[in-house]
């Protein structure tokens, strides 16, 4: 799973990769969403986060679940 990082800097959008992560389970919300959010505090990151979403399937990563502190 790629995790890509999107921040403003001098009013231009700078995307980069922050992680790669090879899920050991099946590529559902819930793991995907648990490794979203392991992988942002491991950076010191999490309170940076202004919303997530997945391209894989229908719907984004349920925000929900990373309130709920996965």
């Amino acid at each position: 799973m790629n995790i890509l990082v999107t921040w403003v800097r001098e009013g231009q959008p700078i995307t980069t990769l922050l992680d790669f992560i090879e899920l050991g389970k099946s590529h559902s919300g819930r793991n995907m969403a648990k490794a979203l959010v392991d992988t942002l505090k491991r950076y010191g990151i999490e309170h940076m986060v202004s919303t997530s979403f997945s391209l894989r399937g229908k719907k984004n990563l349920p925000r929900r679940l990373y309130r709920q502190g996965l």
